[in-house]
């Protein structure tokens, strides 16, 4: 028990105390307020009373037939420890101590805590049930009292009991509570349990599960590794499975879940290997991820009522198409990823017997796991691409040369692990970050090429184990001309040595607008002009570039809002030199595309590898350009987005009439460099 006391004198004079102790998990607040005439009075009254609840509140510990006890309440009791070596105990419902009898309403932390007892009864009048009481005991069976309400973390953890019926009365289940009861054959739940813990029965070998129709949730890692588990009854009200609720259950033959069912989370059915068949219920609303990776569904369907979710040839995609959650798991080879979906959601493949992917232009985003452990061989990476999660390809089937996304700045922890069948890898410019085991035991990796003059930073990485390089063939590392420095600084020769290559990467000398500057006007248009420091050739006239719009502050490569011109983009020179080439955005007429800016925004080019090349053949990396969206209330104004090299020829209207500057309406204006644009005159 704890005691506290305040005294506080209002401004009304009045003297005001608040007495409160904690008691049996409870807490108990008085408050009186008296005149500050009766002070003194008052003060004996409060100190009168804190110890009448002291006295009436002190613990006594007493011990009776074998059994330690210490009160609760002026008339309950506690079983704190067994202290007999007697094989068969009986809890009495009562027990009397210097004349006052007390009821036994709970049994303590670790009270029978390794307890050798074989046989154990409790009385009806036990409603709590505390942390470890009965953890790793000897006795097989035990009849819960029904008027139980509480059971503790690890309450029963490692004990031998081996079926167990938990009363209706419970309404709540902590942490572990049969953490692996090594014997535990079958439970059964007699009415709804309001509140539940993670991993209540984490692996036990419990072959058979009541659950009462009453039910409405079945939380987190309930039935974790329960590999025996083959039968479970679905309550009729059930309305969420947890995340991990039946992960490694591989025993587990049937998901035939109620209509009721609104919410699956991640791990749900991981490696559920049983499962050969899910239908998806009408009100499901959300699926997690991995949620059925890993089993044996080979027929894979959902209520036709289901207002979130569609299935489209053995794939299960949001309504509208744009994710991707989850495919059948055997008999499907082939899969032509919707068009208008731009991600895959984690564990979607993993460990199916996929084998071919086409992924469409729009696809962003690939989820952890998402093919890890799949039948993969063969799949594109559209330059749209700017994410693979953690083992997102990991052991697959992939080989040969494998060349990463070129829009794809993070290479994430074991992207491509395992995969024994890969030869050569080739990392684009753009990547910035290459965490610990991305290339992990992909044995016969025998070349690593780099294609930027700044190394990748490693993350993550601590010990040799953890290199992104761990346990491959290769020994070095093929890098631009000039650059070994950097990849030094990077602590890439900690793993790799370096070769470097005879040509470097073709120099980016300036770019108009800057990188870090902020639009002038609102509207802008769509060019942006690359200066090199010598004449280049132009190699791609409509290279794959994107312009991402991102919230400042957050990272832009890795923004799903793609600002799409019309028609394409388009490189051409803007003066004679040659030595700049502009990057432009066009129309279905050709026309430079405008756009406005917003000031919380920040707009990023990205420019793709190989656009040109010098005299020595040498090619430009890939080129980021960031520019923040105009704010009139800064009075910036330090960025010309109409590059300066270039001067107004001629303007002419809609209709093709040469017209003068200030003629009000659309006007179709050609630039000296042969490119044209639309102006609005106001």
């Amino acid at each position: 028990m704890s005691l506290y006391i305040e005294l506080n004198v209002n401004r009304n004079k009045t003297i005001i105390f608040a007495i409160s102790f904690v008691f049996n998990r409870h807490e108990f607040i008085c408050h009186h307020y008296f005149k500050r005439c009766n002070m003194k009075k008052t003060l004996l009254m409060i100190f009168a009373l804190a110890g009448t609840i002291a006295a009436s509140a002190q613990t006594i510990n007493f011990e009776i037939d074998g059994l330690k006890y210490e009160t609760t309440s002026a008339n309950t009791a506690r079983v704190t420890e067994v202290a007999t070596s007697e094989l068969t105990v009986d809890v009495p419902a009562t027990v009397e101590h210097d004349g006052t009898t007390y009821t036994v309403n709970s049994i303590g932390e670790e009270a029978f805590y390794y307890s050798k007892i074989t046989k154990l009864t409790l009385p009806e009048t036990v409603d709590s049930i505390y942390k470890r009481a009965f953890a790793t005991t000897q006795f097989a069976e035990i009849k819960l009292p029904s008027k139980l309400v509480y059971i503790a973390d690890y309450a029963f953890n490692s004990s031998n009991i081996e079926n167990l019926v938990i009363p209706a009365s419970v309404d709540h289940i902590g942490y572990g509570a049969f953490f692996t009861c090594k014997k535990l054959n079958t439970v059964k739940f007699e009415g709804n349990v309001k509140t539940m813990d993670s991993s209540i029965f984490y692996h036990t070998p419990v072959t058979k599960v009541t659950l009462a129709d009453d039910m409405t949730q079945i939380p987190t890692k309930m039935f974790l590794k329960c590999d025996k588990l083959a039968e479970i009854n679905w309550p009729a009200n059930l309305e969420s499975i947890g995340s991990g609720a039946f992960y490694d259950c591989v025993a587990l033959k049937t998901s035939a879940l109620p209509a009721t069912v609104k919410e699956i989370g991640d791990e749900a059915f991981l490696n559920c290997s049983s499962i050969t068949s899910v239908n998806l219920p009408a009100a499901l609303e959300k699926l997690g991820s991995c949620a059925f990776s890993m089993t044996s569904i080979n027929d894979l369907t959902i209520d036709s009522n289901n207002a979130n979710f569609k299935l489209v040839d053995g794939v299960l995609y949001s309504k509208d198409g744009r994710l991707l959650y989850l495919v059948q798991m055997k008999g499907l080879k082939n899969v032509n990823v919707a068009s208008q979906c731009i991600g895959i959601n984690g564990g979607a493949f993993w460990g199916s017997e996929v084998e071919t992917v086409t992924l469409p232009k729009s696809m962003l985003a690939i989820d952890d796991y998402a093919f890890c452990q799949s039948a993969l061989k063969s799949i594109n990476f559209p330059s749209s691409l700017v994410f693979v999660g953690e083992q997102g390809f990991a052991s697959t089937k992939l080989a040969g040369e494998l060349r990463l996304p070129v829009n794809m700045p993070i290479v994430s922890d074991g992207a491509f692990a395992g995969n024994k069948g890969i030869t050569s890898v080739v990392i684009p410019s753009l990547v910035k970050y290459v965490y610990a085991h991305a290339f992990h035991n992909c044995n016969n990796l025998a070349t690593i090429t780099c294609e930027g003059s700044k190394a990748p930073e490693f993350v993550n990485v601590y010990e040799d184990y953890d290199s992104p390089f761990y346990n491959i063939m290769a020994t070095e590392v093929n890098i631009p001309k000039g650059s070994a420095d950097s990849y030094r600084s990077e602590y890439w020769t900690d793993y790799l040595a370096l070769n470097e290559s005879d040509k470097a990467v073709l120099a980016v000398v300036s770019t108009s607008p800057e990188s870090g500057a902020t639009f002038s006007e609102k509207d802008f248009t769509a060019a942006f002009d690359i200066t090199f420091g010598e004449p280049v050739t132009i190699v791609e006239e409509h290279p794959d570039a994107y312009l991402r719009v991102s919230a400042i502050g957050g990272n832009p490569l890795l923004s799903g809002n793609v600002l799409q011109p019309d028609d394409a983009w388009y490189v051409t020179y803007p003066s004679a030199s040659k030595e700049t080439v502009r990057i432009w955005a066009a129309d279905n007429d050709s026309y430079t595309m405008s756009y406005a800016s917003e000031a919380d925004k920040e707009y990023t080019l990205v420019v793709p590898a190989g656009i040109v090349k010098n005299a020595a053949g040498e090619l430009n990396e890939q080129i980021v350009i960031s520019v923040k969206g105009y704010d009139p209330s800064t009075g910036i104004a330090d960025a010309t987005v109409a590059p300066s090299v270039a001067t107004e020829v001629s303007r002419y209207n809609v209709n093709g009439m040469k017209i003068g500057k200030n003629q009000k309406g659309i006007a179709i204006v050609k630039m000296s460099d042969g490119s044209v644009k639309k102006v609005l005159v106001k």
